[in-house]
């Protein structure tokens, strides 16, 4: 059986590879496929870890990774090194007070913490003094309500990545508003990577996912088989 992972790297304004954001897929086509979030976003964290080395398929930089509300309450985040992952918190999830927490946790922790699809609403405003990336699709965002946005979250020292930027006129313009990262097929568009080999040093990733499939996952008993 094979895992599909695609990968769609995040530039500075050097043009040099800052990160890359690792994205589900069910086959060779680049395309998602899949109803279900929490499941994607798991098996993109297990895949990278346990069918493949996360390492590697980033070429050592860190890979930002797609979370849902039920992988931030169960805080399966806390299982992979914060050296390799940033949490990408989709703009679906609800907060509650036990995600608010749980970020906070993983920000005191060292993890790094991204906004995505941001809109210029107070939604997200419980967890803003924990994040430390605001993605912003360009697309879908007026220029006006960018700028506010940059204008607000820069001064409080978060960084902002501008996703969508399919010209070099776009990405000149995003350098323009102030953006630090950069997002899209101007520079390159998201590409599929396969595997159907354990690497040895990565069994245990695999008897992680089999614990967190069962219906009553047991974070401590995961814990206790470090």
């Amino acid at each position: 059986m094979k895992a599909f992972v695609a990968r769609q790297p995040i530039f500075d304004t050097n043009q040099k590879v800052f990160a890359y954001e690792l994205l589900f897929r069910d086959g060779i086509e680049n395309v998602f496929r899949h109803s279900d979030e929490n499941i994607a976003s798991s098996k993109v964290l297990m895949d990278s870890f346990h069918l493949m080395d996360i390492e590697k398929l980033t070429n050592g930089k860190i890979a930002f990774i797609n979370v849902t509300d039920d992988i931030l309450v169960k805080e399966y985040i806390k299982l992979f090194p914060k050296e390799l992952i940033a949490v990408e918190i989709l703009e679906t999830v609800v907060l509650s007070d036990e995600i608010i927490n749980n970020c906070r946790s993983l920000n005191n922790n060292g993890y790094t913490l991204i906004l995505d699809d941001y809109v210029y609403n107070d939604v997200f405003d419980p967890i803003i003094e924990f994040i430390d990336i605001i993605k912003v699709d360009v697309l879908a965002t007026t220029k006006i309500i960018q700028e506010q946005i940059i204008n607000k979250f820069a001064p409080k020292g978060i960084l902002m990545l501008a996703e969508k930027i399919e010209t070099k006129e776009g990405y000149l313009e995003a350098i323009s508003m102030g953006y630090s990262y950069f997002q899209g097929y101007f520079f390159s568009k998201p590409s599929v990577h396969s595997s159907k080999v354990i690497p040895g040093s990565k069994i245990h990733y695999f008897n992680l996912l089999q614990e967190i499939q069962q219906i009553d996952f047991d974070f401590s008993k995961v814990e206790n088989s470090n």
